[in-house]
């Protein structure tokens, strides 16, 4: 019995950073009073390239390797981005009161 992935299914396999990257890009969801909450306005405060590594990995669960197909970057410096795009949004949340 053949347990290799098909032709089809590896191409789907290298599609799936970019729809979940797109999917990453849907308009925020707003409170009931129509405000943003506070950690979306945090969250808005970091650089794209923090954003996007950010969801990947902890909204999205990508491995390291496609989240950093989505960012953009190689696998080394994602090592390093996220654990400083955790502390930017710490700081930031933290400069909002919100921590």
């Amino acid at each position: 019995m053949d347990t290799r992935p098909s032709p089809t299914q590896d191409l789907e396999d290298h599609e799936l950073p970019e729809a979940r990257l797109a999917a990453a890009h849907q308009p925020t969801r707003r409170c009931a009073h129509g405000a943003r909450s506070d950690f979306e306005r945090a969250f808005a405060r970091l650089s794209q390239e923090e954003q996007t590594a950010l969801a990947s990995t902890y909204r999205d669960k990508l491995d390291q390797q496609a989240t950093a197909f989505a960012v953009g970057c190689s696998v080394r410096k994602l090592f390093y981005l996220i654990p400083a795009a955790r502390q930017h949004l710490a700081d930031v949340l933290d400069r909002l009161d919100l921590l």
